[in-house]
This record gives C-alpha cells, sequence and structure tokens, in this order.
C-alpha cells in the first residue's frame, strides 16, 4: 500500500530512528527541518515520491547518515552545502530533480562516497577540483545538467586509476578535459569523449570511442574542425 501525504514535523521526536525509508509511494510537500534532530539516522530513502521545495540545511546535522537517496522527485532550490558535513555518506543519489545552481566545494569533505548521482537537473557552473578527492567513488553521474568548464584533472586521474563507472557526456553539459567516460545500462556500452580539446596546429578534436562488450567491436571516430 502506498504512503500518502506529508512528512509530519512529529518525525523529528523519533531520536533514535536509524532508518526512514518512504520510497515509491505518493509523499508530498518539502521535508521538515526537524529532519535534523533525528541524528542517529544512517539511511534516508525517499525516492520516487512527489517531495518539493528545496532540501532544508538541517540535513548537515545527521552527521551518521550513510545513505541518503531522493532521486526523481520534485525537489527545487540549491544544493546545500551542509551536505559537505555528512563525512560518513557512501551514497547520495539526487538525481531527476529540479536542482538549480552550482555543485558546492563542500562536497570534496565527501571522501566516502561511493555513489554520487546530480543526474538531470538544472545544474550549472563547473565541477569543483576538490571533487578529485573522492577516491572511493565507484559512480559518478552529472548528465542532464548545463554544467560547463573543464573536468579536473584529479578527478578525471581518479576515475580512470578506479575504473569508476560516470557519466557528463551529453548534448546539455559543455565540458572540456582530458575526457569523459560513460558507461550505459546493464555496462554493455561504454562510450569516451574527448571534447574540444586543443591540439598543436590550433584545431579542436573530437574523438568518439564506442566500446561494443557484447560483439568485442571498437569504433574510432577522428573529427578535426
Amino acid at each position: 500500500m502506498d504512503l500518502r501525504g506529508t512528512i509530519p514535523t512529529e518525525i523529528g521526536l523519533l531520536t533514535n530512528l536509524q532508518r526512514l525509508s518512504l520510497y515509491n509511494s505518493v509523499v508530498n510537500g518539502s521535508i521538515p527541518t526537524e529532519i535534523g534532530l533525528l541524528t542517529q539516522l544512517k539511511i534516508l530513502n525517499l525516492h520516487n515520491n512527489y517531495i518539493e521545495r528545496r532540501i532544508p540545511t538541517e540535513i548537515g546535522l545527521l552527521t551518521d547518515l550513510v545513505h541518503f537517496l531522493a532521486y526523481s522527485n520534485y525537489i527545487s532550490g540549491r544544493l546545500p552545502s551542509h551536505l559537505g558535513m555528512l563525512t560518513n555518506l557512501e551514497t547520495l543519489y539526487l538525481s531527476r530533480n529540479q536542482i538549480r545552481g552550482t555543485i558546492p566545494n563542500s562536497y570534496a569533505n565527501l571522501t566516502k562516497l561511493y555513489q554520487f548521482s546530480l543526474y538531470q537537473n538544472n545544474l550549472t557552473g563547473t565541477i569543483p577540483e576538490g571533487l578529485g578527492r573522492l577516491s572511493q567513488l565507484n559512480s559518478l553521474y552529472l548528465s542532464r545538467n548545463t554544467l560547463n568548464g573543464t573536468v579536473p584533472d584529479a578527478l578525471w586521474q581518479a576515475i580512470v586509476k578506479k575504473n569508476t563507472k560516470w557519466s557528463m557526456c551529453d548534448n546539455d553539459n559543455l565540458l572540456m578535459g582530458n575526457g569523459v567516460f560513460e558507461v550505459q545500462k546493464d555496462d554493455i556500452e561504454a562510450a569516451i569523449c574527448t571534447n574540444h580539446e586543443s591540439t598543436s596546429a590550433g584545431h579542436s578534436l573530437h574523438i568518439d570511442v564506442i566500446l561494443q562488450a557484447s560483439v568485442a567491436a571498437i569504433a574510432l571516430s577522428m573529427v578535426l574542425v
């Protein structure tokens, strides 16, 4: 049976709560600021609901939080920098929302982060250089935003070293750098593309490498503009 209605402010009375799972329901309204009183919470799973408005800054008080999933909602506003205080966080999934603004530099403090997805939001600006310190990342999904600038070398090197699954290359983001690696559904297809990398001749070199794991075929295209 689907849960319906809003998250009551009285949720803050459950101070011993360690897991709050309200996913795949019809929960609407906003995340109440009283969520910050649940200081023993380790799992907060709100994905696939109708939650709207901003993520409260009080979320930064949940320093024991390990998994925060709120994807496929209608959350708006900016990414709270206070999330960078959650140094035990391993999973942060906020994809398919209406979040705007930039990725806070404080997220570089999330050194235990294993899965990180901001896919399909309204994010702008550049990728913080400090994200290269997230050495535990196994997946990173930032595509379907309007990010720009350069993919930080430290982040690229960390991803290559750990063979991280990631996606930044699409028709919305305008990113430059050493490369963009995208793992498609079921890991069957992967694509690497380097966008607008300057060559010694002053040209822009665009390289697409498509790996079809099922047939072990490789296609390489190089276009000089």
